[in-house]
Formats: structure tokens, sequence, C-alpha cells
């Protein structure tokens, strides 16, 4: 990662970047207050959207889900004495997923936003994160974030965190002309770092 890019686009209108263990139900339905909680109860099961890529919060070790937020789930999710059912699934389906009812909340490594804290209830973050730029080791030609016009860039769905950071900064670049030749989008974090 770079400082430069770090100071840029966190002063480019990135309020707080945090990661957050679980994110309950709409906040529309005032995050449990639709009876969901009772209905977990009552099923004796509750189903949870992770996506397992994000160590050390969640991630797959030996074939089983493991870390920080796993461990914070299983805490809750003993307490409420239910059985856990987690889908790991990649994280651009996520957050649709919960607004169709798929499963009951999402528990995974999540960059707050406004738009996210307007439309979802999310617990309070338990760690904080920079969103910065990566390059396969030993590339000599980019040492700035200038470096990046003409380059082909990989990010997230356009509906993620640093995807919507990386697109207000690409605005700035495209003033400056030096925006980027393409920006390619990946579905999950392991695709992008990848390719």
């Amino acid at each position: 990662m770079f400082e430069n890019a770090r100071r840029h686009l966190v002063l480019h209108g990135l309020t707080t970047v945090v990661l957050t263990a679980v994110a309950a139900t709409t906040v529309t339905s005032a995050a449990f207050g639709d009876g969901l909680f009772e209905k977990i109860k009552k099923q004796g099961e509750v189903t949870v959207a992770t996506e397992a890529a994000y160590y050390p919060f969640e991630f797959v070790e030996n074939g089983k889900i493991v870390g920080y937020d796993e461990e914070i789930l299983h805490m809750i999710v003993k307490d409420w004495g239910v059985k856990l059912k987690q889908l790991d699934l990649p994280f651009t389906g996520i957050l649709p997923g919960l607004l169709e009812k798929k499963y009951d909340f999402v528990a995974t490594a999540l960059l707050i936003n406004p738009e996210r804290a307007v439309k979802y209830a999310i617990t309070m973050p338990v760690a904080a994160s920079k969103v910065g730029i990566v390059k396969r080791k030993g590339d000599k030609k980019v040492t700035s974030v200038s470096d990046l016009k003409g380059l082909v860039i990989g990010t997230d769905p356009p509906t993620g965190g640093p995807a919507q950071i990386l697109l207000r900064y690409v605005e700035d670049l495209k003033k400056q002309g030096k925006q980027p030749q393409d920006i390619r989008y990946f579905q999950a974090s392991p695709d992008l770092f990848q390719a």
C-alpha cells in the first residue's frame, strides 16, 4: 500500500472505514424488531452469510471457517442456544441476499459507508481498516497513485466499499488527464488477487 494513496483516499470523503462482525436485519424493520429473533429461537437454527476471505476476521483453515468474527459469531449463537447454518458466499451476493431474506443475518468483514449505514443495522465496529493499493511484488512501475495512468486496475464490484472509493479517485485522475486504461471488477477477493 502507498502512504500517498491512503492519505488521498481518506481526504476525499472516506469518513470511517471499519470492519464489522455482524450485520442484522434491515433498519426498516428495526433490527430484530420484526420478530426475527423469535423466529430463530423457534426454529432452533440461525442462517448466516459470510465471505470467509478476510484474514484474520474470517477465513478458511483446514476446511473450516475460523477467525475473530467467527469466534464472536459462535459466542452469540451459543448464547442463543440455537444451531448455526453458515453459508460461505461471494461478497457481491451477501447484502442483496440479506434484503431478499435468504438468510437471517450477515457475519463478515464489511466496510461501513453512508449508503450501508442507512440501509442496514450494523454492529459496533471491531477494527479500523485503511483502503489502499496492492501491486505485484517487484513491480517497479507503480510507486505512487499517479502511476496508475493508463493501467488496468482490478477491484471489487462497483457496489463494494473499496470500488466506490476507487471510482471517486478515478474521477479526480480524469480531471488531471491521468485516468487508468480500464477498471475490471471481480466477484471475490481471491479472484481479484489471483488476477
